[in-house]
């Protein structure tokens, strides 16, 4: 046996309760190794006798499986010992405790959960989970011409750049809610709102204002109540890692220097203090937006109460610009200030890579899971993973989250900050429809950001910050057509947005994937090559099958192993369906 693949720590990632009564329990094994993986776990005062549970893998990357269960207690669960009896395919039998790897079962060591207290539970918004998010940039996606700006603006679709102002604003998002509706849409998240300077609002001045480019607060609470009277989520972009130098406190700085009570709201490096990286501390170096030192109890206590201000008025969440550069005592306290007043209210960070340190349970829900976009970048666009490297790096990704939290990942292609994917695909619409296909139908939340379901193109900042064209002729409309039958389907299949996933073939260029609850049973398979395939599917239940993009029906034949094949153990394959795939195709294939 590897025993150098096990792993389990008594830590919030491979230990962790959804409610006091309950524990999760996670452990990692070389991939393909065990045959059973049981878990023994007894009452520190009683110890006799020991219960089990068999566990099973809930995911796979190209290295390990991730073995899982969820133990029941009819009390909290407290003081519980236990250890894990492994059996290989070869038949060999071994106990892992936390002190040894042996044949018998050991006399201490064991691995123990000591208590679970009410704050150890996690808990996030039911309203998120598989929702689909809308990312509008302010400036470029509607100008309300009813609201006066206070700046001259450029022509609407104009070349972006990071000087000039289009003029988009609040009123303007209100009156495309119907759009949105249509689209199916069930979140929108806003970037900056409040008054800061350029035309990203990233550089603010004061949190507690509406920046007069976008309206007023009046104009605000009017979009949030329409949005709730359509059942659309609203999220605000909390910038708290940095601010703009017009910033009060900051501008107090630069007036009173050393005096300043404020000096330790920043990471003053040099006085006196003028406009310049070699002075402060700021985000990315860039000397207009210095870094707040977050690690101070009153810059911390000002973001908590910037947060419940506006949750107050009635946004349901924030997303968090570059949550993992604030200090996480900050998302550790704003866990428990914001949940205890707004439990139903989401917290949702960006992060670029591994996010795990916010997401214990104990701070943020989830994070932009830009990783997810790098996966598809390699396979739809770029050609640098085949389907098993596909299926290894989003093992990899889910992996490192618990599995209420994967539910939750905000799964984007492009933001504000990357070129649109359309563009990475260099223009090729089929690419496109492609991952926009994976995307709707994964675990997690997908998310559009505006304009994409139309067909804009863009490479980096600034021009993936284009102008949202509202001349219907300029629109791609079967990629529209194609966005909203994908979010409809979602929608109506609690499989897609709330169950389980599980890869089920990998075979070069065909890459398929389950979706799966007690009673709905989905398999999705993508084709990316130029080439036709033929392939036969292998699924769990045999019978007839529903193609729901053109409502044909399939018949399965008894499962016969014949490519390469994830997660049979998992799935424990009865039948299989012959499927003929075009090139650059998808199939959604629904257990009738």
């Amino acid at each position: 046996m590897n025993v150098q693949a096990l792993q389990h720590r008594m830590s919030p990632w491979d230990t962790y309760s959804l409610a006091r009564d309950q524990l999760t329990i996670r452990m990692r094994a070389a991939r393909g190794e065990l045959e059973h993986c049981t878990i023994l776990y007894w009452p520190r005062n009683a110890p006799q006798p020991i219960n089990t549970m068999e566990m099973s893998v809930v995911l796979q990357d190209d290295l390990f499986d991730y073995y899982e269960t969820t133990l029941h207690f009819s009390t909290a669960a407290s003081y519980i010992k236990y250890c894990f009896l492994l059996q290989t395919k070869q038949g060999e039998r071994l106990y892992y405790s936390s002190t040894s790897i042996q044949p018998k079962l050991p006399s201490d060591g064991y691995f123990e959960h000591l208590y679970t207290n009410a704050g150890d539970v996690i808990t996030t918004p039911a309203w998120a989970k598989g929702i689909v998010y809308y990312q509008i940039f302010v400036d470029r996606f509607n100008r309300d011409p009813k609201h006066t700006p206070k700046r001259e603006l450029q022509n609407w679709g104009a070349k972006p750049d990071r000087e000039h102002y289009m003029g988009g604003n609040l009123k303007g998002i209100l009156g495309q809610l119907d759009y949105l509706e249509k689209l199916g849409v069930g979140c929108l998240y806003l970037t900056p709102i409040f008054e800061a300077d350029f035309n990203h609002k990233y550089a603010t001045i004061n949190y507690y204002e509406v920046d007069p480019d976008f309206g007023t607060k009046e104009d605000l609470v009017a979009l949030i109540k329409e949005c709730h009277r359509r059942d659309i989520r609203i999220l605000l972009d909390g910038v708290f890692n940095h601010c703009g130098i017009d910033f009060p406190p900051f501008k107090d700085v630069l007036q009173n220097q050393q005096d300043s009570k404020y000096t330790d709201w920043f990471y003053i490096k040099k006085y006196p203090v003028t406009i310049s990286e070699e002075c402060y501390e700021c985000v990315g170096d860039y000397l207009y937006m210095p870094k707040l030192n977050t690690s101070n109890r009153e810059v911390r206590q000002y973001i908590l109460d910037i947060m419940k201000h506006w949750l107050t008025v009635g946004i349901d969440g924030w997303r968090l610009d570059v949550a993992d550069e604030v200090d996480y005592s900050v998302w550790e306290y704003a866990h428990v200030e914001i949940k205890d007043a707004f439990p139903d209210a989401l917290l949702l960070g960006e992060s670029w890579g591994d996010a795990g340190k916010m997401l214990s349970g104990r701070q943020l829900d989830t994070v932009m899971n830009y990783l997810f976009r790098d996966a598809m970048l390699g396979f739809f666009a770029h050609d640098t993973l085949d389907a098993t490297g596909l299926a290894a790096r989003l093992g990899s990704i889910l992996s490192r989250y618990h599995s209420v939290t994967n539910h939750l990942l905000y799964n984007l292609l492009d933001s504000h900050d990357t070129p649109r994917f359309l563009t990475e695909c260099e223009g090729n619409i089929d690419c496109l429809k492609l991952a926009v296909a994976f995307q709707m139908l994964y675990l997690g939340c997908p998310a559009v950001y505006y304009g994409d379901e139309i067909g804009i193109l863009g490479e980096n900042d600034p021009d993936s910050r284009r102008c949202m064209p509202w001349t219907k002729s300029k629109w791609n409309k079967p990629l529209l057509d194609w966005y909203r039958q994908l979010i409809r389907i979602r929608k109506e299949n609690i499989a897609i947005q709330e169950g389980a996933f599980y890869t089920v073939l990998c075979q070069g260029d065909v890459y398929a994937f389950a979706r799966t609850v007690p009673g709905q049973e989905i398999y999705i398979v993508f084709n990316r090559s130029s080439s036709a395939q033929i392939v036969s599917l292998p699924v769990k239940t045999q019978g007839e099958y529903r193609e729901l993009l053109t409502d044909y029906v399939l018949q399965t034949k008894p499962f016969i192993p014949e490519n390469k094949i994830d997660d049979q153990e998992i799935l424990n394959y009865s039948g299989s369906v012959k499927i003929p795939l075009h090139a650059m195709d998808v199939k959604i294939l629904k257990h009738m």
